[in-house]
């Protein structure tokens, strides 16, 4: 006998290390309350949302290509929703939400702020869709929290017992170093997607502050790998390169440095947790690390006040040369503390950008919006679609595995991803009877498992088998 599934919830993902945990701490909350969940790489999931039963997409952020996305999947009845994982280590009053488009504003039916600062960005840039903002924090912070770190402090141990004492450098040239090409093709991405217009005096002034500052950034870098070798013997360096970067730049860097290793893998928070110290320019890793506990320094070799627009040096110690960031490393390897008045500061400052801090849980806040949105009551009222979820005839399994696109969402395991759903779940008393089920390359179909039809087929074998099918009409004589 079919049993009745809950109404389906669409994640899409494009940066693995930021938001995959996250999506599926939602994805385990989601499930108690009602829902299946679909989640994985989003250019697969806007290829086939013809082709998947409507129901609420959320997307990460507020762009152009995200407003797209959901006018299609309006058209398609799907609801729409957006949270913005850009917006976390920026401070949006002062940024100007420069990503954030009238059509995606214009197609999400509900919009979720990080917090304070980054919903009065939005009311004031937006007056007339003000009523679809709400504060709910974000879910990457969700797993910051004491009563979910467990699992990132697990992670951390092991990330010791490999490498002992080290610090963490973490980089973000995402105009000078970007894995997309050089910063004219950059350029051009963005006045392409409306974020710039190089004809404005002010637009010219912010890319000439952006290109400036990751100069200087990156020669500070340099300098301090090499420092840092003759000043602490004892420590490694693990140095973990923005998604959108090159590795090249820094592996080339790092050879003749034999303590340093240039690593790109899961979530920064372990590594965060797991090192001595960290040090960044500007990076959003300094507020996580905030959120950690974690000592972090905030190096600013170059301050264009065009990019006075971060979070993090609010609340981070500030260095302005690579020689005051090594009088700070070694303060925190001597176990030194800063001022308590600074932290005081630091955590005042933090309260404005990262709502949920306490409380309800971020993800928990965002399931329950769009239960009560979309389907018209508070908790399990989602429960009452006719079938499990399954996709039409058409669904893709595949899509083309580019190198930009796997840099950004690497290939994952679904044991891998059914493990660490099942953690969330048991870490927050959820039901632990949640199923995990591969729908296609980097794609995850997520439910409760004793509402499922046992002999359903795995969406990503239908997919082959319509291809095969297609090509072998094509095959027969007319």
């Amino acid at each position: 006998m079919k049993l009745t599934p809950g109404p389906y919830l669409y994640l899409p993902i494009e940066i693995s290390a930021r938001e995959l945990d996250s999506r599926l701490l939602l994805s385990a909350i989601a499930v108690d309350r009602g829902f299946e969940v679909v989640l994985g790489q989003k250019w697969l999931m806007h290829d086939n949302l013809s082709y998947m039963p409507p129901g609420v997409l959320l997307t990460k952020t507020l762009t152009d290509s995200d407003g797209r996305f959901m006018e299609v999947a309006r058209r398609r009845g799907y609801r729409t929703a957006s949270i913005d994982e850009e917006i976390p280590g920026l401070i949006a009053t002062k940024q100007g939400l420069r990503w954030v488009m009238r059509n995606a504003v214009d197609a999400a039916d509900l919009i979720f702020a990080a917090g304070a600062d980054h919903h009065a960005a939005l009311a004031a840039k937006f007056p007339d869709r003000r009523d679809r903002i709400m504060v709910a924090g974000n879910p990457r912070w969700d797993l910051l929290r004491p009563d979910l770190r467990a699992t990132v402090a697990a992670e951390a141990e092991g990330l010791r017992a490999r490498y002992g004492r080290f610090f963490l450098i973490n980089t973000n040239l995402g105009l000078t170093n970007s894995a997309k090409g050089p910063p004219e093709t950059i350029v051009r991405s963005l006045v392409r997607t409306g974020r710039i217009d190089m004809e404005r005096k002010e637009d010219r002034a912010f890319i000439a502050a952006a290109r400036q500052l990751e100069i200087a950034n990156a020669a500070s870098i340099k300098e301090l790998l090499r420092l840092i070798m003759d000043r602490f013997p004892d420590h490694r360096v693990v140095l973990r390169p923005h998604p959108s970067e090159r590795l090249r730049l820094w592996r080339d860097c790092a050879r003749a440095l034999p303590r340093v290793s240039v690593i790109r893998e899961g979530a920064a928070a372990p590594w965060i947790l797991a090192c001595e110290a960290m040090i960044h320019t500007n990076c959003t890793t300094g507020v996580e690390a905030f959120a950690l506990g974690k000592p972090a320094i905030c190096l600013r070799p170059a301050e264009p006040p065009e990019m006075d627009i971060y979070v993090a040096p609010l609340v981070n110690p500030v260095v302005r040369s690579v020689t005051e960031c090594i009088k700070v490393l070694q303060s925190v390897v001597d176990g030194r503390p800063l001022p308590e008045s600074d932290h005081v500061n630091w955590q005042s400052n933090f309260d404005q950008f990262i709502a949920a801090r306490t409380g309800a849980l971020a993800s928990y806040r965002i399931v329950d919006a769009i239960a009560e949105r979309f389907y018209g009551a508070g908790l399990n009222a989602a429960v009452g679609a006719d079938n499990p979820w399954r996709p039409k005839r058409g669904y893709r399994g595949t899509i083309r595995r580019s190198r930009s696109r796997l840099s950004l969402m690497p290939d994952v395991d679904g044991d891998v991803v059914a493990g660490r759903i099942r953690q969330w779940a048991s870490l927050l008393g959820l039901a632990d009877n949640l199923e995990v089920q591969v729908c296609g390359d980097r794609m995850f179909h997520v439910y409760a498992g004793a509402r499922r039809v046992p002999e359903t087929v795995s969406p990503a074998i239908v997919a082959l088998v319509h291809r095969l099918m297609k090509k072998r009409k094509a095959l027969l004589p007319a």
